[in-house]
């Protein structure tokens, strides 16, 4: 979480952005916490679901501060779409680190199995 946030301060161009950018990984952070709640109280099937969402809120957060077309489409359609954090993850995977492919599947397909 640290090197998304510290990404997004150095990657952004617009305040209004970067300020979504740091509200959306806010709630990725709010997310992980209850998580680690549904984890301690032996729920996997909701610290799944909350993991997916901490995940799914970082890429948010990493597009947005990058200004990508991704981020730009969400914003216009006032809301983010199933295809659109797909579409992020290959732009950010080659943008920021190769790496942020591998967690995007591994927390999908996790998902998958929930």
């Amino acid at each position: 979480m640290r090197s998304v946030l510290k990404s997004i301060d150095k990657g952004s161009a617009k305040t209004e952005t970067a300020m979504n950018a740091k509200e959306q990984l806010s709630l990725s952070v709010w997310t992980l916490d209850e998580a680690r709640g549904y984890i301690e109280k032996g729920d996997a099937v909701q610290a799944s679901e909350k993991l997916y969402t901490t995940v799914e809120e970082a890429i948010k957060a990493l597009a947005t501060s990058k200004n990508l077309p991704e981020s730009e489409k969400a914003e216009s359609n006032r809301r983010w779409t199933a295809t659109l954090p797909f579409n992020a993850v290959e732009k950010l995977s080659e943008m920021v680190d190769p790496r942020i492919r591998d967690e995007w599947t591994q927390a999908d397909s996790s998902m998958s199995k929930a």
